[in-house]
């Protein structure tokens, strides 16, 4: 028996960092246009971009998590991938 696999959604996150920045790649993009990386609760970042993406992004800190409101369209068919720099 082959175990079924199961989708990844936008709540599912990887993360890398290069110098004092952190990268969240969300595994898929979500329905509602909102992600929340809840790993960052209680944290507090000075700017948070899109990749790919030239408009500013709405974000807020709440006790869920960091919430990002993302643009009407993806801006790439691959990864979702947020640039999150100045975390406090």
């Amino acid at each position: 028996d082959k175990a079924e696999k199961k989708a990844f959604t936008a709540e599912d996150f990887r993360f890398t960092t290069k110098g004092k920045t952190l990268y969240a790649i969300a595994l898929a993009w979500p329905e509602n246009r909102s992600l929340v990386v809840k790993s960052l609760a209680g944290m507090h970042p000075k700017r948070v971009e899109l990749l790919g993406y030239k408009g500013k992004l709405q974000w807020e800190q709440t006790n869920e998590g960091l919430v990002i409101k993302l643009p009407e369209k993806a801006p790439s068919d691959f990864a979702v991938t947020l640039k999150i720099s100045g975390l406090r």
